[in-house]
């Protein structure tokens, strides 16, 4: 499974766009929502993987606003690895 990630900063605003090459998925995240969207921001850029990502990921989570149309699954054993890299000590 490819997974590509991009962001995009607009002030105090980020917003991380992750791609599921294979599944033709894409997800907006931020810290208050995570959705489908249809195009990466025009001004997005690549970027790594790190724990900003996963803060916001468990931030929209727990806000309750997460609307996604992907293979729960998938998106559970990528979100196990992320928190397994970026876990706090």
């Amino acid at each position: 499974m490819t997974i590509n990630l991009y962001i995009h900063e607009d002030g105090a605003n980020v917003m991380y766009f992750i791609e599921f090459k294979e599944e033709g998925k894409l997800l907006a995240v931020s810290t208050d929502k995570i959705a489908p969207v249809d195009s990466i921001h025009p001004d997005a850029t690549s970027c790594l993987w790190s724990g900003n990502v996963v803060g916001a990921i468990d931030n929209a989570r727990l806000s309750g606003n997460c609307s996604i149309d992907l293979d729960p699954c998938l998106l559970l054993l990528l979100y196990a690895d992320l928190r397994n890299l970026y876990q706090p000590e």
